[in-house]
């Protein structure tokens, strides 16, 4: 059974994938836990703010634009 977070989208079929921009640095000094315990506290404040539609972030950012590549992401892990 697939749990909708929105009323309006519970009896539509079909995976939904929100882009969740993350941004994190990482220090040669770190070891592996420390970046894994700083990545999940990042993601869990990206999570908390996750409805915010992707168009909506990139117009109140207003970063450099470059045609290469998206507005916020270089790199994606799927």
């Amino acid at each position: 059974m697939i749990v909708r977070n929105r009323r309006e989208l519970e009896g539509m079929a079909g995976m939904f994938v929100n882009m969740l921009a993350l941004r994190t640095r990482s220090n040669p000094q770190m070891s592996f836990r420390q970046l894994l315990e700083r990545v999940r506290q990042v993601s869990t404040g990206a999570l908390a703010h996750q409805e915010t539609p992707f168009d909506m972030l990139v117009e109140a950012l207003n970063p450099a634009r470059s045609p290469s590549r998206t507005p916020l992401f270089q790199v994606v892990f799927r």
